[in-house]
């Protein structure tokens, strides 16, 4: 493949849905242990992440997943892979049942299978596989663009390293009169997650160490659904951290909860980087009273 073919395949492979960063290139670019590429394929791109979320809109080509509607999220430790093959030497179905059976070799179960009767119907949407959790438990999302190149996402279960102390709170709060913290909330959900736990700590330990210290503990979402479900929904999460933060405490009447929805964004929401920043719970400082 010369130079400017590269370059071109990597501009119209970075527009595509999912949008990454951190790509590792050049000699360090390996496939993952739990999968090895086609034959005749290229590794283009790879981009790990620690800890992190993908949301899938469409299951409309793939097929849903039973029992479950509308956007899936998968979190965890994720890895995504882009393959390329310049000479288009096989199929979208070759590849679709190369990657079925060597999944289903180390015991992984695809969860949708909705394509149609054409061969060509594998192209376009996700497929999705799981591992059983004695295997690890982890997610295989396969998206095949065509007889040309396809990409793996593998998502391993992690917890998120939990790295928000009370003095970075408490300098960002002196500073800006504001802190603000990522909780990952299941998409349309008020429910704390288990690794929210860390962080609730943490704010409980600022107001513990600063008695005169009262916080307006306000929720933000991204512009997605209706205003007035998101302005609910980011009432009750804040609602919520606000509860646990006066549990802790021992004193509810130092934390308030205020839902703004999407009215006040920091990012474009045009983005999923930029909606991923408008989705965050903000600790302002109040006056007392």
């Amino acid at each position: 493949m010369n130079g400017l073919t590269r370059r071109c395949l990597q501009a119209f492979l970075l527009a595509l849905p999912l949008v990454y960063s951190q790509l590792v290139t050049g000699a360090e670019l390996k496939s993952h242990p739990m999968l090895t590429a086609m034959p005749g394929f290229e590794l283009l791109e790879r981009d790990d992440k620690a800890f992190d979320r993908i949301e899938i809109q469409d299951f409309s080509v793939a097929g849903e997943i039973p029992g479950k509607k509308g956007t899936q999220s998968y979190e965890g430790s994720i890895s995504v892979l882009k393959y390329i093959d310049t000479k288009e030497a096989t199929s979208e179905l070759a590849v679709f049942r190369n990657y079925q059976t060597a999944l289903k070799k180390i015991g992984a179960v695809q969860l949708n299978s909705g394509y149609g009767a054409s061969a060509r119907d594998v192209r376009g949407g996700y497929h999705v596989f799981q591992l059983p959790a004695a295997q690890g438990g982890a997610t295989v999302l396969l998206y095949i663009n065509s007889p040309q190149w396809y990409s793996l996402t593998i998502i391993q279960p992690a917890a998120l390293v939990q790295s928000v102390t009370a003095s970075a709170l408490a300098e960002s709060i002196r500073k800006d009169g504001l802190a603000t913290v990522q909780i990952n909330f299941a998409t349309g959900r008020a429910e704390l997650p288990a690794d929210a736990a860390p962080l609730i700590r943490e704010i409980v330990a600022l107001l513990k160490a600063d008695r005169q210290l009262q916080l307006s503990i306000e929720g933000h979402t991204d512009n997605v659904g209706q205003a007035a479900d998101n302005r609910k929904l980011s009432l009750t999460r804040a609602q919520n951290v606000a509860a646990a933060v006066a549990q802790g405490l021992g004193d509810p009447k130092r934390v308030q909860a205020v839902g703004h929805g999407a009215d006040v964004p920091v990012a474009d929401n045009r983005t999923e980087d930029g909606r991923a920043r408008n989705r965050r719970v903000e600790l302002v400082k109040r006056k007392a009273g």
